[in-house]
């Protein structure tokens, strides 16, 4: 348990500055381009998570693999490598026909730059996945905060000097430029990159379950960008991709550093021989309490959320924002399903699971997204539940939980979310059912929300409150220790 907490310590730390990076940025370029700019870069981004699952396969073989050796991971790199090659070739190939496809011109030299961004990924990703494996989560974090400060420092730059959403594109590449520069300063073990393919049917295997399963939830996600992007035009996927990023903000803050940890340790609880049941059911019980507050107080403090991350200019989303946020509140699970039936070599159930509710998914979105914005949002939440319900499903066939075992785990996470929805939605009633309020409103009954969430885990005796209670006595103890130190002359 120590490592665990050492771990999510580091992922933590890097995670939260990361996003303050991110934040700033999403700020900053909201504000100095126009909602068809970030339409594009959207666009462009879109692309590149659909690459990076194909380009990413042999990552989690190194980290989920009980024995590795250094024929897997040469193997590994070369596999990388040559998707990656395979990858770049056809981006830029294809580059020119997706701008005529969508009539603008410049979309070809953005993406032809974002191709050349893949290629120092395989001199990078290998020696990443091989920190998570051993759990070295500091050397970890200090490449990607400086890999996404350098980022955010180039975009920008770019941006004030004119190049438009061909900034996001040259950012990329000196981000990944920058990544491989470090990961082979922190670990120069230069061997990893002699071409080896002796067990590349292995490490596809391995890693192709899961980047299935990622690359037909980018197709889902994807789909909506696509169709919006055609009847609408790029100024509507910016409205889009503005409302959806304000939305993902609580889960990026609250379960950031929980993500990168949350496989390597239940890998770990497997190779022990533990039955993942309880762990899974208490980890349900700990996202619930978070995620489920933090969306219904985004739902009800939209309007000074949005003004804060974007700007005023953008308050025509905030009821985007407030559906999302209602289907967002689907998505606690997800980060548990995954890793479960990763750790426990569930992968084709993983994939079934993927194959089953995300064509439906892409269906339900596609077809919404032909009506308009607000319709797509809607559509969320249908999907959202669907993709729980199922994943949920596949799990229970592992751990043989009752629904009920389920249920009893989040009942006292919903009693929380209605202590801490009371201050913003008296707020609300006494504007006469407004939501308009300013920020600095917004922050004051954000604040008494907060109050409202501790007062609920304290009542309830929520698990949570246990973890809350030795954060509390550790820092207690770490400044009574320090305090004389301190007093010293």
């Amino acid at each position: 348990m120590t490592g665990i907490r050492r771990a999510l310590l580091f992922t933590s730390a890097e995670r939260y500055i990361n996003l303050a990076v991110n934040f700033g940025l999403i700020a900053i370029v909201s504000r100095l381009l126009t909602p068809a700019e970030i339409g594009v870069s959207a666009f462009g981004a879109t692309i590149w998570a659909l690459v990076e699952t194909f380009r990413d396969v042999p990552s989690t073989y190194l980290v989920q693999q009980k024995e590795l050796s250094r024929e897997d991971i040469r193997t590994s790199f070369t596999v990388m490598a040559l998707i990656s090659l395979a990858l770049t070739v056809t981006i830029f190939l294809s580059a020119d026909w997706v701008a005529t496809q969508y009539n603008v011109p410049e979309l070809a030299s953005y993406l032809h730059v974002f191709a050349l961004a893949f290629l120092p990924g395989p001199f990078e990703r290998p020696i990443m996945a091989l920190f998570r494996r051993d759990l070295a989560f500091g050397k970890y974090a200090i490449i990607n905060v400086t890999t996404v400060m350098v980022n955010a420092v180039v975009t920008v730059s770019l941006v004030l000097l004119g190049f438009s959403y061909q900034s996001f594109a040259w950012a990329a590449l000196a981000g990944a430029l920058s990544a491989t520069s470090l990961a082979l300063y922190c670990r120069p073990d230069f061997w990893i990159f002699r071409p080896h393919l002796a067990h590349w049917r292995r490490a596809v295997r391995f890693g192709g379950y899961s980047s299935i399963y990622a690359l037909l939830n980018q197709l889902a996600d994807m789909l909506p960008y696509l169709v919006v992007s055609r009847v609408f035009h790029f100024a509507a996927v910016g409205f889009y991709n503005r409302a959806l990023l304000v939305t993902q903000t609580p889960g990026k803050l609250l379960l950031s550093g929980l993500v990168p940890v949350v496989a390597p340790a239940l890998a770990a609880e497997v190779r022990k021989g533990s039955n993942l049941k309880a762990p899974f059911l208490l980890a349900v019980s700990y996202i619930s309490v978070v995620y489920w507050p933090a969306f219904v107080v985004l739902a009800l403090l939209a309007h000074p959320a949005v003004e804060i991350l974007v700007g005023a200019q953008w308050f025509s989303i905030v009821p985007l924002v407030q559906i999302m946020s209602a289907a967002m509140m689907f998505t606690f699970t997800g980060i548990l399903i995954f890793p479960t039936l990763m750790a426990l070599g569930a992968m084709r159930d993983l994939v079934l699971s993927a194959v089953i509710v995300v064509p439906i998914m892409g269906i339900i979105s596609g077809i919404a997204a032909t009506y308009g914005l607000t319709a797509l949002a809607l559509s969320l939440v249908l999907t959202y539940a669907l993709q729980a319900l199922v994943g949920l499903v596949f799990v229970r066939l592992h751990l043989h939980f009752r629904w009920l075992e389920l249920g009893a785990a989040m009942m006292k996470s919903a009693v929380v979310t209605c202590c801490t929805a009371i201050p913003p939605a008296t707020q609300i009633v006494a504007k006469g059912m407004r939501f308009d309020m300013s920020i600095a409103s917004g922050i004051v009954v954000g604040v008494l929300a907060l109050f409202g969430w501790l007062c609920g885990v304290w009542l309830t005796r929520h698990p949570l409150r246990g973890e809350l209670v030795f954060v509390f006595n550790s820092l207690r103890a770490k400044w009574r220790r320090e305090r004389p130190a301190l007093a010293a002359p």
